[in-house]
C-alpha cells in the first residue's frame, strides 16, 4: 500500500472514529415499528424489481456538502422523519473535508433525542450530494433482499460510492457495466433521477438513456421500461417532470395520483400580476453563456413580457408543456393496457429556461433547467410530502392549496442549495422501500 492510501485510510479511520465516538447516545437497536398496515407482502415474481412509491419505507440515505443550507434540510428532515416515526433509519454520507461538518451536525441532532436510528458514513471521494444518482435499490420477492445497482457515474464525483455503502452498510450490489471511462462521464440520463418506478410491472425511464444503461435494467429488473421525452432538459430525468403519489399506505398500481410538471400553468398564474418573492429565498438566476438565461428570468415580470426575448421564452415553455403532455399520454396508455386503469393528474408550475433563444426548441440543444424550485422533485416518506419551498409567493399558495386533496402532511424545505446545482430534494436522497417475501415464515 502506497503513502497516500495508507494516509487516506487513516483520514478515514479517525473520521469514524469521531464520529461513533458517541454512539452509545444513539439507540443500538431501532424503536422503529413499522404499523401493521404498513407491512406489504412481495409481488410473487421470479425476478427482481424495483418496488414504486407505495411500498413501505425503511431507510433514507442522504449527502452532505460543506454548504450550511445543506446541514440545515438534513437536520429538518430528521427531526420530521423522527418525530413522525417515519422510518427506522437515516444514514447521512459524508465527503472528504467535511468531516468537521459532519460532527457539528450529529452533535445538532443527537440534541433532539430522537430514536429514529442515525448512521453517519464517510466517503472517500468529494462529492455525496446527489444520492439518487448514484444508484437504484431492487429487491428479490423471493428473499426480500435489497440491491445496489451501480449506476453510471463520473469516476471523480462518486461513481465508487454503492461500493463504498455496500462496504458500510450490510447491502448487496449489483456491479455496473464495464464501459470505457469516456462513456460514463457524458450521459446524464444514466443516473438514477431518470429511473422511476410506477407500478411492479412498469417503470420510467427518459430517452436521454444510454442502450448500455437500458441493457443493465433489462438484465436485472423485470419490468416493462416506458420511455419519456426528456432529452430537452439538462438533467434529461423523469423526476424533473413527473412524480407519482400514492393514496394511501395500502395503495395499488391504480390507487396513485400524478404530479406533472406545467409550464402553461405556471405562464397563467403570472399572467395578471407580479411575482412577489419569500425574502428568506433566493432564485436560480445562472449567467452561463452569456445574458441568455438572465435575460429569460426578466420575463416573469410584467414589462419585459412583451419583449421578443421573452417571446422566445414563453414559445419554448409551451413547446415543453406539450411534450410533458405527450409523456403523460404515453404513461396513462401503458397503464390502462397493462392495469385496466388511468391516473388522475394535478399539474403543478414549473417554468424551464432554455440556454439560449433558437429555431426549435424541444431537442437535446435546449439544455433546458427549472427557473422555479422543482415541485416535482420530491421526497415521499410514507403520507408526508418533502418538497421545495417556492421563491415565487403565488406558486407556493397554489401549490399548497392543490395538494390538500392528497391528505397529505405537507413539509417545505429551503432546497436552495439544489436549486442552484439544478437539482432538487428527490435528486439528493435515495430511499430504501420494503416488502416482506411470500416465502417469510
Amino acid at each position: 500500500m502506497n503513502t497516500v492510501a495508507i494516509c487516506l485510510f487513516l483520514a478515514l479511520s479517525l473520521a469514524l472514529s469521531i464520529l461513533t465516538s458517541s454512539c452509545s447516545s444513539l439507540p443500538l437497536v431501532s424503536s422503529f415499528h413499522s404499523p401493521e398496515s404498513s407491512v406489504r407482502q412481495c409481488p410473487q415474481l421470479s425476478s427482481k424489481i424495483i418496488l414504486p412509491r407505495y411500498y413501505p419505507p425503511k431507510t433514507l440515505y442522504l449527502g452532505l456538502s460543506p454548504n450550511s443550507r445543506n446541514s440545515k434540510l438534513i437536520y429538518k428532515i430528521y427531526d420530521e422523519v423522527n418525530k413522525g416515526q417515519l422510518l427506522e433509519t437515516i444514514n447521512i454520507v459524508f465527503p472528504q473535508g467535511t468531516t468537521e461538518i459532519a460532527a457539528k451536525l450529529k452533535r445538532e441532532i443527537l440534541s433532539l433525542k430522537g430514536t429514529t436510528k442515525l448512521n453517519f458514513i464517510p466517503y472517500a471521494g468529494y462529492e455525496t450530494m446527489w444520492m439518487q444518482d448514484y444508484f437504484e435499490q431492487v429487491v428479490d420477492p423471493q428473499t426480500g433482499i435489497t440491491y445496489f445497482l451501480d449506476l453510471l457515474y463520473p469516476a471523480e464525483n462518486g461513481d465508487d460510492l454503492p461500493q463504498s455503502l455496500s462496504l458500510s452498510y450490510p447491502q448487496e450490489i449489483v456491479e455496473q457495466p464495464q464501459v470505457k471511462e469516456l462513456d460514463k462521464n457524458n450521459n446524464n440520463g444514466d443516473y438514477g433521477g431518470n429511473i422511476e418506478a410506477v407500478s411492479e410491472k412498469l417503470v420510467l425511464i427518459g430517452n436521454s438513456m444510454s442502450e448500455i444503461t437500458k441493457q443493465y435494467l433489462k438484465e436485472n429488473i423485470s419490468q416493462e421500461l416506458i420511455e419519456m421525452d426528456t432529452a430537452w432538459s439538462e438533467a434529461g430525468h423523469v423526476d424533473e417532470i413527473i412524480a407519482l403519489v400514492p393514496h394511501s399506505q395500502t395503495a395499488t398500481a391504480c390507487q396513485q395520483t400524478l404530479l406533472v410538471a406545467s409550464p402553461l400553468l405556471a405562464i397563467e398564474i403570472l399572467k395578471s400580476q407580479e411575482p412577489t418573492y419569500d425574502p428568506h429565498l433566493s432564485m436560480l438566476v445562472p449567467v452561463e453563456n452569456g445574458e441568455s438565461r438572465t435575460m429569460f428570468y426578466q420575463c416573469l415580470h410584467r414589462q419585459h413580457k412583451k419583449s421578443k426575448h421573452c417571446s422566445e421564452f414563453f414559445k419554448a415553455n409551451q413547446v415543453y408543456d406539450s411534450i410533458i403532455k405527450e409523456n403523460i399520454q404515453r404513461l396513462q396508455a401503458r397503464m390502462l393496457a397493462v392495469h385496466q386503469c388511468q391516473l388522475p393528474v394535478i399539474p403543478l408550475p414549473l417554468l424551464f429556461s432554455p440556454i439560449k433563444t433558437m429555431k426549435h426548441y424541444g431537442t437535446e440543444e435546449d439544455r433546458s433547467i427549472a427557473v422555479n424550485e422543482n415541485p416535482i422533485n420530491l421526497l415521499l416518506i410514507g403520507q408526508t410530502l418533502f418538497m421545495a419551498q417556492q421563491s415565487i409567493q403565488q406558486f407556493q399558495s397554489y401549490i399548497t392549496q392543490e395538494l390538500e386533496q392528497l391528505h397529505k402532511a405537507l413539509i417545505p424545505l429551503d432546497t436552495t442549495e439544489q436549486h442552484e446545482l439544478l437539482g432538487g430534494i428527490h435528486c439528493a436522497s435515495n430511499l430504501t422501500l420494503w416488502c416482506t417475501p411470500t416465502t417469510h415464515k
